[in-house]
């Protein structure tokens, strides 16, 4: 049986319930099966614990870090728990002691709800491979050390069990396709709650603009805007529950060169789960005439109208850019439109769309 080391500690402040469904929001590059693993791992530790925020992490550091009910993901280091966690090596079980003004836990799973004032964290060393270390929460009470000794042998048994388990491919689909997007990624469910996202995702909810997330759930620059995302969730859902498919595009801002939209539409490798996913990909008008001048072969003065119209510029003031009479604009513009095969303006942002790569090179 694998070595285990549990350390409980103290916090102040609250718990909810364990919600034995999280799912891991937030991940670095673990290879698979091991973050699925870990994942797993990591839901049994918030059963066993009734925690429902849990933060794994493989060493040597820095590691693969998976994260469970935590949608926030602070820069932290992950070597502060093991720091602690290796002060007992040689030892079963040991019971260590965060006073008030430690920030450690709370920095890795959020601020306790009311009524739970503490943490547990942990290490597991595997004969065959590096260390995992955890910390979840919230409890209302210590761990006794009764409890310690048996959630000791519980924890190797669980992660001993899972090492050896066979892997099934189908499951590490998701992870791994998000991990590819270049832009934005979310997986969320009817109350726009995030499960899954990707690092390009987290950092778009750490600028704020033009999605932000409210106690783990998606919301929009405005009342008006996250409504139209909850719609378009529910005609993704009712699509899909009438065997048809249905992709929704959801404006987020229309400010002054700064448009931003959302694309809604089924979970690739889960269609039939009570989820959808999100898709925000970043407006870049230079690269996105490039690709549209390339995917047509249009000339570089065409490349350079088409980028400004893409940034909403009038015929006026792309001439003034570009020293030319606005007629003389807007006879380019025509002419670019029937190289293109389009009859509108708007169609333009169409063809932006369709040229957009969702993938990163390679």
């Amino acid at each position: 049986m694998s070595e285990s080391r549990v350390t409980a500690v103290p916090q102040d402040g609250p718990n909810e319930r364990p919600a034995s469904s999280n799912r891991a929001v937030a991940s670095n590059t673990a290879p698979q099966p091991i973050r699925q693993r870990v994942e797993c791992f990591g839901q049994a530790i918030m059963e066993l614990l009734e925690c429902n925020r849990c933060v794994l992490a493989r060493t040597p550091f820095p590691g693969d870090e998976v994260r469970l009910g935590c949608v926030a993901a602070n820069q932290v280091p992950m070597d502060a728990i093991s720091q602690i966690v290796s002060r007992s090596a040689g030892q079963e079980a040991v019971i260590q002691s965060i006073g008030p003004d430690s920030a450690v836990a709370r920095s890795f799973i959020g601020r306790e709800p009311s009524g739970c004032a503490y943490a547990v964290q942990g290490a597991v060393a595997p004969n065959d491979g590096p260390e995992l270390v955890f910390l979840a929460g919230w409890r209302p009470t210590a761990l006794s050390p009764e409890e310690i000794s048996c959630l000791s042998r519980a924890v190797g048994v669980v992660w001993s069990t899972l090492s050896r388990a066979p892997h099934r491919e189908s499951e590490t689909d998701l992870p791994a396709l998000l991990d590819e997007l270049v832009c934005p990624a979310f997986i969320v469910d009817e109350r726009l709650h995030v499960h899954e996202l990707n690092s390009s995702g987290r950092r778009l909810l750490m600028s704020g603009d033009p999605l932000r997330t409210e106690n783990g759930v998606l919301a929009g620059l405005n009342a008006s805007t996250t409504s139209r995302l909850k719609e378009a969730f529910l005609n993704t859902r009712t699509s899909q529950s009438e065997r048809r498919s249905l992709n929704t595009i959801v404006t987020l801002s229309t400010q002054h060169q700064h448009f931003a939209f959302a694309w809604i539409g089924a979970v690739p490798t889960q269609p039939d789960t009570n989820r959808a996913l999100i898709l925000a990909p970043q407006v870049d008008t230079a690269a996105g005439a490039r690709r549209i001048a390339a995917a047509f072969e249009l000339s570089w003065a065409d490349e350079r109208i088409v980028a400004r119209i893409l940034q909403g510029q009038s015929p006026s003031c792309i001439g003034a850019a570009l020293h030319l009479t606005e007629a003389t604009v807007r006879t380019y513009t025509k002419r670019i439109m029937v190289k293109l095969g389009i009859n509108r303006q708007s169609e333009f942002f169409v063809l932006y769309i369709r040229t957009l790569s969702p993938f990163g090179a390679g």
